[in-house]
């Protein structure tokens, strides 16, 4: 069982799962379907959990008056641009401030517009929150009054500022041709899709197809899970104080 494996492969799989024929000859007219129920079943699956080995972190530079942002126009470490995180899927935002990442919370309340409105054209520095809108859009508060630089690294240079952060679980690749290959485990895949296959024959053993393939995806979800971080004076990690916020405020002209 592995991730990374090619739609061939998995393709192939499923149909040993399924008791189907192993020669492809024998699953032309079936073939589309059968890749059609792969990619339903990593989407669904995809969607179910938030995989750790499909986090990752993309960059956007902040715009002085700037209210909303599109997180699809993200860029990697590199500044390479890359469309692969969707609004759904965010877990995090934060914005690089004072040589540091700053985590802004999710949510903007009208008390929090009363004191800086962005309708006003007010900003200030730094945002503290965000949220989605109902654009499907990145919402930033209070708005920023400066933007952002265009060199992204964790270790970071001075003069690097607003420039801001989302983390989330990204898209799936493309899994359309045989050498694609699945972002999630082969063998998760294929006993899904060989549960699927047998439920819609009437097969007898459906059910023990479909409970393989949840003791497997129990089994993997298990083995994701974050454990505490260890430490040899004592069971909980140091809780570090945050830095409090030096804010300031412009009123628009």
């Amino acid at each position: 069982m592995a991730r990374n494996q090619t739609l061939l492969k998995i393709l192939t799989d499923m149909r040993g799962e399924a008791r189907l024929s192993m020669n492809p000859s024998h699953n032309l007219g079936d073939r589309d379907a059968q890749i059609g129920l792969l990619q339903r079943e990593q989407e669904r699956l995809w969607a179910d959990h938030d995989w750790p080995h499909l986090m990752v972190s993309r960059y956007l530079p902040a715009g002085a008056g700037r209210r909303y942002y599109d997180p699809r126009a993200g860029f990697n470490e590199n500044w390479e641009p890359k469309n692969d995180l969707s609004m759904e899927r965010i877990s995090d935002v934060a914005i690089f401030d004072g040589h540091l990442w700053r985590t802004l919370h999710y949510g903007i309340g009208d008390h929090m517009r009363f004191s800086h409105d962005s309708l006003a054209g007010e900003v200030s520095w730094p945002p503290r929150a965000w949220q989605r809108s109902e654009d499907d859009a990145l919402e930033i508060w209070p708005m920023p009054d400066e933007s952002g630089v265009t060199s992204v690294n964790q270790s970071a240079p001075p003069e690097m500022q607003a420039v801001i952060r989302i983390r989330g679980v990204r898209d799936l690749r493309p899994f359309r041709d045989d050498d694609d290959r699945a972002d999630l485990d082969d063998r998760l895949l294929a006993l899904y899709g060989g549960a699927a296959i047998l439920a819609e024959a009437g097969a007898k053993d459906t059910n023990l197809k479909l409970e393989a393939a949840q003791r497997h995806y129990l089994r993997i979800k298990g083995d994701q899970d974050q454990r505490e971080p260890f430490s040899l004076f004592g069971t909980r990690a140091v809780q570090h104080v945050p830095r409090p916020y030096v804010s300031r405020y412009r009123r628009p002209e």
